[in-house]
């Protein structure tokens, strides 16, 4: 099954601090964009696994939704494909 939801990217020193607001339950960090990128493909992955069922139906919103919320930050949608058998 195909999850794609936009995380919120924070400048911090040398890295970032990611959150998907969408989604309650966890916020990751990363050192340099692309390591912060796998650390949000992780925690989405993460959070979908354990709280499908709680979770499946959420909505993500629109990045721009989300930039007009986090003007200082980056939005970038991540996407994750989960095996169905991780989600029974």
């Amino acid at each position: 099954m195909n999850f794609r939801f936009p995380a919120v990217f924070n400048k911090e020193d040398d890295g970032y601090n990611v959150d998907f607001p969408d989604l309650i339950g966890g916020y990751t960090c990363g050192i340099g964009m692309p390591n912060s990128i796998y650390m949000a493909k992780d925690l989405l992955r993460t959070l979908m696994i354990y709280n499908y069922y709680n979770v499946r139906d959420v909505k993500p919103s629109s990045v721009e939704e989300l930039k007009k919320k986090y003007p200082n930050d980056l939005i970038i949608m991540i996407n994750v494909n989960i095996a169905d058998r991780y989600l029974k």
